[in-house]
């Protein structure tokens, strides 16, 4: 008799793995989800979901993962589990399906597989997700062949619930989740339960799962590694750190920011593409975002990498466009000009938002122009008192990490953005992947 680990969205039973964790699901998970508690064998939390068969204790240890839908979703999504990669991956898998039962037809009895050709041929995935959710708005029950309730049912119904995972075709239950996320309360619990496994000897609850879990995947697959960033210097450094952590928590576990302090790495546009360039030529296998800022001295240093082919596990980004920096006061030899300096002169300082940019008065602090790039044309600006700035954003940190309720009271909208592209800059290498895997 086999043990289980088992996937469940708050009370609604997903699906099971036997005598084994499924490392991808894993993946979804950091070791800190980890809830670990003593129950009674007698109480109701244990009778109603384990099998009590051969249970002499009179108390046990549960063994689960639990993470709300929407940091799910979220990390699926950093990974390239795109909806439009899910709905791909479900396309994909659904012909295969087709295609194995088409073969069953040739077979002895094949005419008992007609009825589910059919169904799979007409099937698409929003009558899927249709089905999907109200199975899991109902908890509608998952049944076995010849229950004679299945014929109170539509035949997609009726097939759903006869079938592991709800029919879902495909081996890759990520992408599985990823639909799920779509149509379930994003606030329910995403629970991978290991309590059975750990019970039945397969796993040590004890462990780190999470870092099993890496290691048995770790060979094959990018997507599952963390992405080393490496930034102009240790002030964007610590800045990206911290405000991941604040607003991020549950991503910051996927992230490993270069520390320039300790390895004693120098600082600029040009030192950041100088150690692209070390890193490619060593053949790191890690991915690597080298983050860029948006301004002219960025574009130069950004030039001197064309000249070599990076491999793509490395990502070249300067920060976004910024809509503040669309007209921002510039200082220059006519005085104060309001004028688009993206490109031009957005250093991690003019992403901190606007409520750590102003004066006493309440003014936005100027840029001032430096020197001029005579290959590209352009300027080069820097923004005035960028100490007095980093240290109204290390308070604005420290508040919102002291009490983290205070949070939309500040603006981080150019700290999002940057995430924001930081999320996205492996998604089409990931969707290649990821779909190449439903291929193999």
């Amino acid at each position: 008799m086999g043990s289980y680990s088992e996937l469940k969205l708050g009370v609604f039973r997903i699906g099971s793995i036997k005598n084994e964790i499924d490392p991808f699901i894993m993946t979804l998970y950091r070791e800190t989800d980890k809830r670990v508690k003593f129950v009674k064998t007698s109480a109701p939390e244990f009778q109603d979901n384990y099998d009590t068969e051969g249970v002499e204790e009179d108390e046990i240890e549960l063994v689960q993962y639990v993470c709300p839908a929407h940091v799910i979703r979220d990390r699926l999504e950093l990974m390239g589990f795109t909806k439009q990669v899910a709905e791909t991956g479900f396309q994909n898998g659904l012909q295969i399906e087709i295609e194995r039962f088409e073969g069953y037809l040739t077979k002895s009895h094949g005419d008992a597989f007609q009825e589910v050709v059919q169904l799979l041929k007409t099937l698409t995935l929003s009558k899927w997700q249709q089905s999907l959710q109200k199975i899991y708005q109902q908890n509608l029950q998952q049944k076995r062949y010849g229950d004679p309730t299945l014929s109170e049912l539509d035949p997609l119904l009726r097939y759903m619930l006869t079938q592991e995972w709800y029919g879902f075709p495909g081996f890759d239950y990520r992408h599985f989740i990823r639909l799920l996320t779509d149509i379930c309360d994003v606030g329910e619990e995403l629970v991978y339960d290991l309590t059975d496994l750990h019970l039945g000897g397969w796993i040590d609850g004890a462990d780190d799962l999470v870092n099993y879990a890496e290691d048995v995947i770790a060979d094959g697959f990018d997507i599952s590694r963390r992405v080393i960033v490496l930034t102009e210097g240790n002030s964007d450094r610590w800045i990206l750190e911290r405000s991941l952590k604040l607003l991020y928590p549950h991503l910051v576990d996927y992230f490993r920011f270069l520390d320039f302090e300790g390895a004693r790495i120098g600082g600029g546009a040009g030192a950041l593409a100088n150690i692209v360039k070390a890193f490619a030529g060593a053949g790191i296998v890690n991915r690597i975002i080298a983050l860029f800022d948006n301004d002219t001295a960025a574009e130069s240093a950004i030039t001197t990498l064309k000249s070599i082919s990076l491999p793509d596990n490395i990502a070249v980004l300067q920060y976004p466009t910024l809509t503040l920096a669309n007209q921002y006061p510039t200082l220059g030899p006519t005085g104060l000009f309001a004028m688009n300096v993206n490109g031009l002169a957005g250093s991690i300082e003019l992403y901190l938002g606007a409520d750590v940019l102003v004066d006493a008065e309440g003014n936005l602090l100027p840029i001032q122009w430096r020197g001029y790039d005579a290959k590209l044309g352009k300027y080069q600006g820097e923004i005035m008192d960028k100490a007095n700035i980093l240290e109204r954003f290390n308070s604005k940190l420290s508040i919102c990490e002291s009490d983290t309720s205070k949070i939309p009271e500040y603006d981080w909208e150019g700290i999002k953005a940057i995430f924001t592209e930081m999320r996205r800059a492996f998604h089409q290498k990931d969707s290649r992947e990821i779909l190449e895997m439903l291929q193999d």
